[in-house]
């Protein structure tokens, strides 16, 4: 029933269904936790990882969450009651924790894979083409719950395809403090291939509070400068505030919600990017992805009814 602490230390799991954490899980100094993810089976769940924290997660001093996603889709979801993460120099990392690339001249992998070698892979926007009428990746996955990784671009012989941005799913019982950094950028580009797309960060919690200097990134990649092929589509981000997990759930399946309103992110205090890649040469630019913060239509505080 203790807690966790990661103190200049590292941990991973390797394909571990479940981390469960009877008190706080606190990363600091320098500490890092690698979770990589199992297939998931959505006949009993829609998750390749469980990590449950019955306190808070709290992630300072250059430390980092290095969550991966599986070849089949399957990724983290992380519980906790608070999410702290608590100077501008740490996060949690999920870039290029997507849809790997495949070796030569073919497409890529994933649900917006590159279609053919050096195309750009989509998923919150169009992967771009290459040389020609064949398009990049096609759009996938949920605007108001993006669950999927991001897919990689087509190779090249001799090269393997760029790699997608991974997924960060999480929900908190209460607080989310943002100061520094969500990440789930595609992975590095590779000379002369088609670029990877953003994955996805889906968060819900009760209240959200952040920093000017904080942020959350689901960004296509560049096709290198110097070699030629598409650039990798935005990704997709959606964060929600002051609604109940179990209305999360329902709006998330696409059952009507009449309390929870969309909005973007205009008005607070930190950086949001789901920036399309840009093509090379004979390679065309990605389109940008899609980013919401919903929030609750209903008035806080309390209600007094007088008869």
């Amino acid at each position: 029933g203790g807690g966790i602490t990661l103190d200049n230390g590292q941990l991973a799991l390797n394909v571990c269904t479940q981390m469960m954490c009877g008190g706080n899980l606190t990363l600091t100094n320098g500490g890092k936790l690698y979770l990589v993810s199992g297939p998931t089976n959505s006949t009993t769940t829609n998750y390749g990882g469980l990590v449950s924290v019955a306190g808070d997660i709290l992630i300072a001093s250059n430390s980092w969450l290095y969550p991966y996603s599986d070849t089949n889709g399957g990724s983290y979801l992380m519980r906790m009651n608070n999410l702290l993460i608590l100077s501008s120099n740490c996060g949690i990392n999920a870039s290029g924790g997507g849809f790997l690339g495949n070796f030569g001249a073919v497409a890529g992998n994933g649900p917006g894979k590159g279609l053919s070698q050096r195309r750009g892979a989509g998923h919150g926007g169009l992967g771009g083409g290459y040389s020609g009428a064949v398009p990049g990746g096609y759009e996938y996955d949920a605007t108001n719950a993006p669950l999927l990784p991001g897919s990689s671009g087509g190779g090249q012989g001799g090269s393997w395809g760029s790699p997608g941005g991974g997924v960060v799913w999480i929900e908190i019982a209460e607080q989310f403090l943002l100061r520094g950094s969500i990440r789930a950028n595609a992975g590095s580009p590779i000379p002369y291939t088609g670029a990877g797309s953003g994955g996805s960060i889906f968060i819900a919690c009760k209240s959200f509070q952040s920093a000017t200097n904080a942020s959350m990134e689901a960004c296509g990649e560049n096709s290198p400068v110097g070699g030629s092929g598409g650039g990798g589509g935005g990704g997709r981000i959606a964060v929600y505030s002051q609604i109940p997990q179990e209305a999360v759930d329902r709006y998330a399946q696409g059952i009507p919600v009449g309390f929870i309103v969309p909005t973007n992110f205009s008005g607070l205090p930190l950086t949001v990017s789901v920036t399309n890649g840009l093509g090379t040469s004979n390679g065309s630019n990605g389109l940008p992805g899609t980013a919401f913060y919903f929030i609750s239509a209903r008035p806080s505080g309390v209600v007094i009814h007088v008869r």
